[in-house]
């Protein structure tokens, strides 16, 4: 299972989100999560090295048509 997760501009609203998604990924088997954000948005989630590490980060897919997922 892949799921896509957009994120606002708002990184006090989306910081709670960061950890409950690394989690979930670590601990079901074959779950993918992707965070689509701005630039500004994925620099800042960068910081968090548990996040870093497992979560697939596109800052280029925010300003695409469509989005197909990447890693």
């Amino acid at each position: 299972m892949h799921i896509l997760v957009l994120l606002a501009d708002e990184p006090v609203r989306s910081l709670p989100l960061w950890a409950a998604f690394t989690d979930a990924q670590n601990a079901i088997p074959g779950l993918k999560i992707s965070v689509l954000g701005s630039e500004d948005m994925i620099a800042c989630i960068k910081v968090h090295p548990a996040v870093t590490g497992s979560l697939v980060l596109d800052a280029h897919g925010f300003n695409q048509p469509a989005w197909l997922p990447r890693g």
